[in-house]
């Protein structure tokens, strides 16, 4: 699968100059969603087919510092699917040396609208397909 790859804003960093942790859970967003998209599902689409996917859990191990103007890469990589949980995975390096600065994971539910658990298997047995072939 392809990295996301971004540039650090400077509205990222604190007063040390480097990127606040909070902003790499973000980027785990940014880069779940560019996944989704390769995978060929949209959030969009998928909210638009009642499907939600809310987190339940996230971490992250901060390695090394990322700081205004850096390029990154994010490594996002589907770990498991389940017909209830979607976990993926997030290595964050630098572009061009390819340091590693942050290691993540996240966990997510599938809901309804409602916010009522589905069975992602049968709702959407394509999407389920498509993560379950992407790691085997």
């Amino acid at each position: 699968m392809d990295n996301y790859v971004r540039l650090v804003q400077y509205y990222e960093t604190d007063k040390m100059g480097i990127v606040h942790h909070s902003n790499y859970i973000r980027w785990f967003e940014e880069a779940r969603i560019f996944c989704m998209e390769k995978l060929g599902f949209s959030y969009k689409e998928m909210e638009d087919r009642g499907v939600m996917l809310p987190v339940t859990e996230v971490s992250s191990k901060y390695k090394s510092s990322t700081k205004y103007g850096d390029k990154v890469k994010i490594e996002v990589r589907v770990e498991k699917i389940s017909s209830a949980i979607l976990e993926f995975s997030y290595v964050i390096k630098d572009f061009t040396s390819e340091e590693v600065r942050v290691l993540g994971s996240s966990k997510h539910c599938f809901v309804d609208l409602d916010f009522k658990l589905v069975n992602i298997k049968k709702i959407m047995p394509d999407f389920y397909e498509k993560c379950r072939n992407s790691y085997n």
